[in-house]
C-alpha cells in the first residue's frame, strides 16, 4: 500500500485557513483558503468542534481516525495532529494541523473485517449443523419409540375392552393419561430421575401384584406421575387385569416421554435455527426492545458447539431485573459471540479447568455485561485500553484480533463502552456498558 499523503493546514487565531498544501488540496479536492476550519463536518462519531476549540485554546490535540467530509463534498478519514503556535505574549496566533489520510486503511480494514465476520459466520454455521444432529437423533429415537409402543397400546386397551372394563374405570385410565400428558402441554418434559421414595414406592406396588416389572419400569411410571395412583390403576376389573393395565400404563409412559423429547428437542432446534438467523442477517436486523439476556442465550447457543469441544465450562449470573434495551438484537447478540469466542481461545491451551462466567446487571442508567475467562492474563506490554482499537496494536492479533475490534465497533455503535481488566490466576474480563437510553445513531453502522 502506498504511503499515506500528509496534508498540512495552517489557520489563524480564529480558525480561518490562509494556507494549505498541495497534499491537503488533492485530499480533500480543492483549495480551502479563506474557509473557516469547523466549516469541516464531521461525520463520525467524537467531536470535531470540541477538539478544535481545544486546539484554539491552545492546546496541543491528536485525533485518531475522524470521518469528515471536506468542503468540497468529499468523505475521508483522517488521524490529525494540532499544534498551537503562541506568540511572545502567549497568545494563540495560529494553528498548524497535519492530517494522515487513512482513507484507503480504513476501507481495507474495513473489507478484511467484513470476510473475517463471513468466515465466523460459516464457522458458526458448521457448529450449528453438527450441533442440530443432536436434536434430530432425539426426534429420531422419539419417533421409534412411539412407533414401537404404540401397537402394545392398543392391544392392551383392546384386552380391557375385551375384559369388560366399566365406565369408572375407563375414567380412571383416561385421567391417568391426562394426568401423564398434562407435562407434555405444559412444555415441561420430565426431567432427571424421581425421587427414589416414589420409585421404591411404585417397585413395592408392582412387586405385590406379581408383575415381572423391575427399577426401570417403576422409575418409567414415577417419572410421568402415575406411581401414586398405581395401586388403584391395577384395581381395574377386580385386580383381574394386571398384565393388560401394567402394559397400558409403561406404554402411556414411555410415549408422553417420546411426545416430551420431540417437544425439547424441537424447542432446542429452534432456538439455535433462531440465533443462527438473526446472526447472518444482522445487516438487516430489527431495531426493536430487546432483552439482553435473551441475546446472551443466543450467543450461548450458537457457540455451544464450540464450548463442548473444547470442553469449556459456561458459568451465568444473569439479572432478571434489566431493562429493555432499544437495539438490533443480532447485533447483541454478534457482540456476544465475540467476546466468548475470544475467551474459548484464551483457556483453549491450559490444563486446568476451563471456564468462562457470564454476568449481567444494572448499574443506573446502563445495562453491564461482562464476559470473564480463567486463562493466562494478557501481556503486560499491551495496552488494554488499545486492546481492540485496531490489529496493528502490538500483540492484538494473538489476544483477539479482529473479534475484539468487531466487538469494540459494536459497542460504540450502541453508545456503549467496553473496558478489559487481566490479572494473574484470575484470567481476563471484558465489560460492556450499554446506555438504556441510546444515542441517535444507527446501529448497523455509523450515521451521517
Amino acid at each position: 500500500m502506498a504511503q499515506a499523503p500528509v496534508g498540512v493546514i495552517l489557520t489563524d487565531a480564529d480558525g480561518t485557513i490562509t494556507s494549505a498544501n498541495e497534499a491537503w488540496q488533492l485530499m480533500s479536492g480543492g483549495d480551502p483558503t479563506g474557509h473557516r476550519l469547523s466549516d469541516l463536518q464531521s461525520i463520525s462519531k467524537g467531536g470535531l468542534k470540541k477538539e478544535l476549540s481545544r486546539a484554539l485554546a491552545g492546546e496541543s490535540v491528536a485525533v485518531d481516525r475522524l470521518r469528515v467530509r471536506t468542503l468540497h463534498g468529499r468523505q475521508l478519514v483522517v488521524s490529525a495532529k494540532c499544534i498551537a503556535l503562541k506568540g511572545p505574549d502567549g497568545k494563540t496566533t495560529s494553528l498548524l494541523i497535519s492530517c494522515w489520510d487513512m482513507t484507503d486503511i480504513v476501507r481495507e480494514e474495513e473489507r478484511l473485517l467484513g470476510r473475517a465476520e463471513d468466515l465466523a459466520r460459516a464457522d458458526l454455521a458448521s457448529g450449528a449443523v453438527h450441533e442440530l444432529r443432536g436434536p434430530v437423533r432425539a426426534i429420531d429415537m422419539a419417533v421409534d419409540a412411539i412407533h414401537a409402543n404404540l401397537p402394545a397400546m392398543i392391544e392392551s386397551i383392546q384386552a380391557l375392552a375385551s375384559a369388560g372394563c366399566k365406565k369408572t374405570e375407563w375414567q380412571r385410565l383416561h385421567a391417568a393419561t391426562e394426568r401423564a400428558m398434562a407435562a407434555v402441554r405444559r412444555g415441561a418434559p420430565p426431567l432427571g430421575r424421581p425421587p427414589e421414595r416414589i420409585v421404591d414406592s411404585a417397585l413395592r406396588t408392582l412387586t405385590a401384584h406379581d408383575l415381572e416389572a423391575g427399577d426401570q419400569e417403576a422409575t418409567r411410571l414415577a417419572e410421568v406421575g402415575l406411581a401414586g395412583r398405581l395401586r388403584s390403576l391395577l384395581a381395574v376389573r377386580n385386580g383381574t387385569c394386571h398384565d393388560e393395565v401394567l402394559t397400558f400404563l409403561l406404554s402411556l409412559a414411555r410415549l408422553t416421554v417420546a411426545f416430551a423429547d420431540i417437544r425439547e428437542s424441537f424447542a432446542q432446534a429452534d432456538t439455535l435455527v433462531s440465533a443462527l438467523r438473526d446472526y447472518s442477517y444482522l445487516a438487516g436486523g430489527e431495531v426493536r426492545p430487546t432483552r439482553v439476556n435473551d441475546t446472551i442465550e443466543s450467543a450461548l447457543a450458537l457457540l455451544r458447539f464450540r464450548l463442548v469441544e473444547a470442553n469449556v465450562h459456561v458459568e451465568r449470573s444473569l439479572s432478571d431485573a434489566l431493562p429493555r434495551l432499544t437495539c438490533q438484537p443480532a447485533a447483541l447478540t454478534q457482540l456476544w459471540c465475540k467476546l466468548i469466542e475470544n475467551g474459548i481461545d484464551a483457556v483453549a491451551s491450559q490444563k486446568r479447568r476451563r471456564s468462562i462466567a457470564v454476568r449481567s446487571r444494572k448499574q443506573g442508567r446502563r445495562v453491564v455485561v461482562q464476559v470473564s475467562n480463567n486463562g493466562p492474563p494478557i501481556p503486560e506490554s499491551i495496552n488494554l485500553t488499545e486492546l481492540g482499537t485496531r490489529l496493528r496494536v502490538a500483540g492484538d492479533a494473538e489476544h483477539g484480533g479482529f473479534g475484539l475490534q468487531i466487538a469494540r465497533s459494536l459497542t460504540e455503535q450502541h453508545g456503549g463502552t467496553i473496558s478489559f481488566e487481566s490479572r494473574t490466576r484470575k484470567g481476563t474480563t471484558a465489560t460492556v456498558r450499554l446506555p438504556v437510553l441510546r444515542p441517535a445513531t444507527t446501529v448497523a453502522g455509523r450515521s451521517d
